[in-house]
């Protein structure tokens, strides 16, 4: 007897710019640039080190109700305008953060949109609102 163990498709919304996505993946990159030389007895030391920030892939859907053309329109204005505002994922805050690139991906079924976003600070927990 085979046994199928369906698990619903979990997708979390994430608002940028007014525009809301709904996350099928997050990628978080953060890069740093060190410097090594070498000592008096031969050996390798980090002699300086250089944060390069993070960098942040997002990948989801857009609403049905969302206009394709508005959103693509949304998004060239905020990559040209080099506008930064906080993101929030799953608790997880990037301040700061700059559109750097996108890209919008129409068929029949959904519109599918891949954000990536860059801040030169380190991500940190947000804050949970008490109600």
């Amino acid at each position: 007897m085979t046994e199928l163990k369906l698990r619903p498709i979990r997708r979390f919304p994430v608002t940028i710019g007014g525009i809301t996505l709904y996350l099928s993946s997050c990628r978080t990159v953060g890069v740093s640039v060190i410097r090594e030389q070498c000592t008096a007895d031969n050996l390798a030391a980090v002699t300086a080190s250089y944060p390069k920030g993070t960098r942040v892939t997002l990948e989801g859907w857009l609403a049905p109700a969302q206009d394709a053309q508005a959103v693509i329109a949304a998004l060239a204005a905020r990559l040209f305008d080099a506008s930064e505002e906080d993101v929030t994922v799953r608790g997880l805050c990037f301040q700061k953060a700059r559109l750097c690139g996108y890209t919008v991906n129409e068929n029949q079924e959904h519109t599918a949109v891949t954000l990536t976003l860059y801040t030169p600070l380190a991500p940190v927990l947000a804050e949970v609102e008490e109600g």
